[in-house]
């Protein structure tokens, strides 16, 4: 079962990380800086990660919670967070955002990061496999103000592509 969840995320990853590589839109960097704050949660190693279950890390990784300005509804600036998988490595590295599906708790949020829950389990593979790896919470959701505007494609668009401008930052 681990291997084929490995194959099938570094499949997405692999999709994913050429995708960041295009432009973006001209809305979306036309702002300036996002990024307020990145607070290191937590360093695991990689004979960690292989312990978990990720056959042969290759990276040890750094999360951070990363606290970005977006925004809302209305269009007025907010905060927003995230977490951020950051492999430890010298080299360049691609770039990932992993979006996760429906939740409703702000506390399953990925900048809420707990190692048994959520989508942290992707976050640390495409880590281990050397891909640095965003994970916004969303608008309304970790620790944004507001109920989160679920299925909202353009604020949760902005969201992602500002929770990647922050991790650039």
């Amino acid at each position: 079962r681990t291997k084929a969840m490995h194959k099938r995320y570094s499949g997405l990853a692999l999709a994913l990380a050429a995708g960041s590589m295009l432009s973006m839109p001209q809305w979306a960097i036309a702002d300036g800086d996002v990024l307020e704050s990145a607070e290191l949660i937590i360093e695991r190693s990689a004979s960690w990660l292989e312990s978990t279950g990720i056959d042969a890390a290759e990276h040890s990784v750094a999360v951070y919670k990363l606290t970005y300005r977006t925004p809302n509804l209305q269009g007025v600036n907010s905060l927003a967070t995230a977490a951020f998988v950051m492999p430890e490595t010298s080299c360049e590295l691609p770039l990932v955002a992993f979006i996760h599906g429906t939740m409703f708790l702000k506390a399953d949020a990925p900048s809420a990061w707990d190692d048994q829950a959520g989508s942290k389990p992707q976050g640390y593979t495409f880590g281990a496999y050397g891909f640095a790896c965003v994970m916004p919470d969303l608008l309304g959701l970790g620790g944004s103000a507001g109920r989160h505007p679920y299925l909202n494609a353009r604020v949760n668009a902005r969201t992602t592509l500002d929770a990647i401008r922050a991790a650039r930052e």
